[in-house]
């Protein structure tokens, strides 16, 4: 057997599987950083949506107010108007 040719062709078969394991580490970061740049994004938007959420939880309750109010603003607003009829 010829030892050196099998030396070579295992160093060839390592460098090659070398290669393959640096361009996967490569794509591994990639993913990695666009998966972070994505909870980022994910994270911001959360963020806003608890914004709004809280804003609409507020103009809700103010609807719910005025809705509770306005038969007596109504009630109130005719009453000064038929006064300012008999007068």
């Amino acid at each position: 057997m010829n030892y050196d040719v099998e030396i070579m062709d295992l160093k060839d078969r390592v460098s090659s599987l070398e290669t393959k394991r640096e361009h996967t580490n490569t794509a591994l970061g990639k993913i990695i950083v666009i998966l972070e740049e994505t909870r980022l994004r994910t994270t911001a938007s959360e963020t806003r949506l608890d914004t709004f959420e809280k804003r609409l939880e507020k103009v809700e309750q103010e609807i719910k107010g005025l809705r509770r109010d306005m038969p007596s603003i109504v009630a109130d607003a005719m009453r000064e108007v038929l006064k300012e009829q008999k007068s």
